[in-house]
Order: structure tokens, then sequence, then C-alpha cells
């Protein structure tokens, strides 16, 4: 059986797309479940009156993704049995054919691995999105991120790829890895960063983690709110980008990822070189109309 875990807040457009999705392309045994996480657009209720057969849990909106998680898998454990498989997939993300069942033969062959799919955009339907991560250095913080902006089309090999982090996009985790290294930290780390602290986790205790580009899934980047488009920035802006919890240039949050995952040796070069990244990435988001506006003041 495989148990999918769905964490939402709004955009059911977005959901109902997903979960069409999984009827028409999930072969094996599944159930799906839905933390709906204080949605405002009458997710819960739609989803009550037409999708009956989908668990759905309700939070109050500050479980965020990574509390989506927890809360989830808490749920499931409660009625999966020895052999089952969890699978975290965003509502963002619609499947394919070939999404789940080609990570269930990876599986076949080494259950003490996680499996994640190969992102695409989903307008072209051939651009590569982030889906995994290899770390090559982490005094200097250096990674990589597998495929990123590549065409799909062109890819020649298309065997699984090993790697240091998984994003939570699409990933297929045996049941027992929750009972071996524990849940998702949803304290730490609420939304962002909640994926890549578990997979480097479950890779600590010993588990492979792989990109299985056979598998892929489109998701809209527009809804991720990892790219939005910004007409005007104000200080209020600025701080969120640094500060909010939705925002992936969250300094504490970021800080303590490192402060978790990076190897002692390693702490004060990657956390340095992290922060300048972060103030960079913010700084060139920003319009020279802004920059007018510090100048005056």
């Amino acid at each position: 059986m495989i148990h999918i875990i769905i964490p939402v807040h709004n955009r059911l457009c977005h959901t109902i797309d997903c979960l069409e999705s999984i009827s028409l392309h999930v072969k094996s045994d599944y159930s799906v479940t839905v933390v709906d996480d204080g949605s405002t657009d009458g997710t819960a209720d739609f989803l009550n009156n037409n999708y009956q057969t989908v668990d759905i849990i309700t939070g109050d909106g500050n479980l965020f993704w990574t509390g989506c998680m927890n809360v989830g898998v808490e749920s499931v454990l409660k009625k999966a049995n020895i052999g089952d498989f969890i699978i975290s997939l965003n509502n963002d993300v619609t499947l394919t054919e070939c999404s789940i069942e080609e990570l269930m033969l990876e599986a076949k062959k080494d259950r003490k691995s996680l499996y994640g799919s190969l992102s695409l955009n989903g307008r072209d339907r051939d651009t590569i999105v982030t889906s995994g991560t290899i770390v090559k250095s982490w005094f200097f913080n250096i990674t990589s991120h597998v495929y990123k902006s590549r065409s799909y089309a062109c890819l020649k090999d298309y065997s699984s790829v090993k790697v240091n982090i998984l994003t939570g996009r699409s990933v297929l985790y045996p049941i027992e890895i929750f009972n071996a290294i524990g849940n998702f930290d949803s304290i730490n780390f609420p939304h962002y960063g909640g994926d890549d602290e578990f997979t480097i986790r479950a890779q600590n205790f010993g588990w492979g983690l792989s990109i299985v580009p056979r598998s892929i899934v489109y998701v809209d980047q527009a809804a991720t709110g990892q790219n939005p488009t910004v007409k005007s920035v104000t200080l209020k802006l600025l701080f969120q980008s640094v500060f909010s919890i939705r925002s992936t240039n969250n300094i504490i949050v970021r800080t303590r990822l490192a402060n978790k995952i990076v190897p002692w040796y390693a702490k004060p070069t990657y956390i340095v070189i992290m922060s300048v990244k972060i103030m960079l990435t913010v700084l060139f988001s920003v319009p020279s109309s802004v920059w007018e506006l510090f100048k005056k003041q």
C-alpha cells in the first residue's frame, strides 16, 4: 500500500488537478491524506463533498509544509502495515503514468533508500526543475542541483542518480524509516528546510537517496512561491525575504539547518558563505528604484 500525503494551503484548483492525476495514473493500491492547513478557499468542504475516499486533516494555518507532513505521517503510521510506503506530494504537482511505478521499481531493488521523482516545468513539460542536490563541498558551501534547467528530452542517461538531499515535492519513503529515524522536524523547520533536514538525517542513518529520472512529475513553478514576480519592493518585503517562514532565504531557518546538517569542521565557513549568498540573492532581487528610495532616506 502507498500512502500519499499532500500538504495544502488554498490553491484548490491545483489540489483538484493533483488528485485527478493520482486517480488517473497510480496503479498500485493507495490511500490519499490531504492535510489542509487553514485554507480559506473552501478546500476542506469541496474535498469532503467530492472526494469521499480522501482522508482530510485540518490545521489552523500554522502547520506549514513540514508541520503538515509531520501530522500526515503520524496519521498514516496508525493504519499502515509493514512493507507500506509513504509519498510526500505537493499539490502544485501532477503525476504521469511513470511517476509512482518507476519509484516503486527502484524500491523493490532496495528498501533502504528514499527515491525522488524528477520535476519538469509544467508549462513546457521539458525543462528540469530542482529535484535533488549533490553536496560537492560542505567547507565551501558548493552544491550541484541535478540536471537543473536542462532539457529532459535531451538527457542521454535516465539511470538513477545518488544525491545528498531530496526535494520533498515527490518522494517515496519506506514506512519503516519513520520508526528508524523519527518524523519530520516541524519545530525547527516549519516550512522550507524540512525536507532537506529529513533526507540528510536519513542519509546519516545509512539510508540511500536517489533521484529517479524515469519517474517524472510536472510542477507549476508559478504556484511554488519560490520565484515570485515582484513589481515593487518595500522595506517590509525585504524584511520578509530574510525572516518570513515562507521564504527560502529565511536566515534563521537556514542557520538552524546548517548547524544541524553540516559537519563540525565546515560550519564556520559554510554559514559565512551561506549568509553572503542570502544577502546577494536579496540585493540582486531589488529593483534600482528601491535603491533610489534608500538614498533619499
